[in-house]
């Protein structure tokens, strides 16, 4: 990893628990998430600098073992191009992912379009807070380091 300016890229995919986990999260830091179907997929979306790897962090979005300390975020209009997991060198081209049934369905009464939304200004409440929808890796060993002791890797052979 290199310190430097990287595009930031929107996933095709998003699964109705990873959305209100995020809209959770969002709603903690004063921040309103757009409707699922009005979120841009399979898309460069913006920019960010990239400064260092963190193995360990204070910030609510860190989910360890390591993640980017990054700063100087910029959006952009949404430019179509398929993407890969990592770093990868992007081409503009395709179209965006298409909306999803359940985005269009997201908070809808009757799940159509038919139906408006009861309280459009109001921000979206939860009873109990969503289920983070992948693991907390905080405190898990760095990728590369040993295990202490031959049981102590579950996946070891």
């Amino acid at each position: 990893m290199v310190p430097g300016r990287i595009a930031i890229h929107a996933a095709s995919g998003m699964k109705a628990e990873e959305y209100r986990w995020a809209v959770h999260k969002l709603l903690e830091v004063g921040v309103t998430c757009p409707r699922p179907d009005d979120l841009p997929r399979r898309a460069i979306i913006g920019s960010v600098t990239v400064l260092d790897i963190a193995s360990e962090s204070e910030s609510p979005w860190f989910g360890g073992p390591m993640g980017l300390r990054l700063e100087n975020p910029q959006g952009c209009p949404a430019i179509p191009a398929t993407g890969a997991l990592g770093y990868f060198n992007w081409i503009a081209g395709g179209a965006l992912a298409p909306v999803l049934p359940w985005m269009r369905d997201f908070d809808r009464a009757n799940g159509d379009e038919r139906t408006g939304e009861l309280f459009p200004d109001l921000a979206p409440a939860f009873a109990t807070p969503p289920a983070r929808p992948y693991p907390d890796r905080r405190g898990a060993r760095k990728p590369g380091s040993e295990a202490e002791s031959p049981g102590e890797d579950e996946n070891a052979q």
